[in-house]
C-alpha cells in the first residue's frame, strides 16, 4: 500500500525547512548559510555552528472556512525561529541579516510558483509576520549569541483531506 499525500500543513512546513537549507545555504544574494536547519527546536548548547535555524508550527485557524464546492481555507502560523553567534562583539547585525535572508527566501518562492512543492503552488497566500528577537539580552548575559522568532502567516486550500 503507497503511503498516503502528507497533509498540505506539512508540505508547507517542509518547503521551508528545504527553502532555508537549499536556497539560502547556495544562493549568493544572502548573507549566511545556514549551519543547521530542522523541524523542531534545539536547546542553544547543542549549537555548534551558526546560524541555526528552527521550523515550527504554532497553530492554525480555529476552524476551516468553507470557499467552494467541498473546498476550505485554512490558516496556518509557521514559525522560523534561530540561534545567531556574536559577530564583531554583537548580535544585532547578524541577527537582522538573518531575518533578511529569510524572510528573501520565503518570499521569492511564494512569488516564483516553480515546481509542484514551492510555496507559490502549496499555498493560496503566504505572508511574512512578526518577528520578534532577544534584544541583545543573551549576548550581554555572556551567552554568546542571539535569538529571533519570525513568523509566517501561511493561508492553504483544500478538502478536509489535504488540509
Amino acid at each position: 500500500m503507497a503511503w498516503p499525500t502528507d497533509p498540505k500543513s506539512l508540505q508547507v512546513i517542509d518547503r521551508i525547512v528545504e527553502i532555508l537549507n537549499d536556497v539560502i545555504g547556495g544562493g549568493p544574494a544572502y548573507f549566511y548559510s545556514p549551519g543547521g536547519v530542522i523541524k523542531g527546536f534545539a536547546h542553544y548548547s547543542t549549537i555548534t555552528k551558526f546560524p541555526y535555524y528552527m521550523v515550527a508550527f504554532e497553530g492554525a485557524s480555529d476552524r476551516p472556512i468553507p470557499c467552494g464546492d467541498n473546498q476550505y481555507h485554512q490558516t496556518l502560523a509557521v514559525s522560523v525561529k534561530g540561534w545567531v553567534d556574536l559577530e564583531q562583539g554583537e548580535s544585532v547585525s547578524k541577527l537582522l541579516r538573518c531575518v533578511r535572508d529569510i524572510q528573501r527566501a520565503i518570499n521569492e518562492d511564494t512569488k516564483s510558483g516553480a515546481g509542484a512543492t514551492s510555496l507559490g503552488v502549496i499555498a493560496c497566500q503566504c505572508d511574512i509576520d512578526t518577528v520578534e528577537a532577544d534584544s541583545g539580552f543573551l549576548a550581554i548575559e555572556g551567552r554568546g549569541f542571539g535569538y529571533f522568532d519570525q513568523r509566517v502567516v501561511v493561508v492553504i486550500e483544500g478538502d478536509w483531506g489535504e488540509l
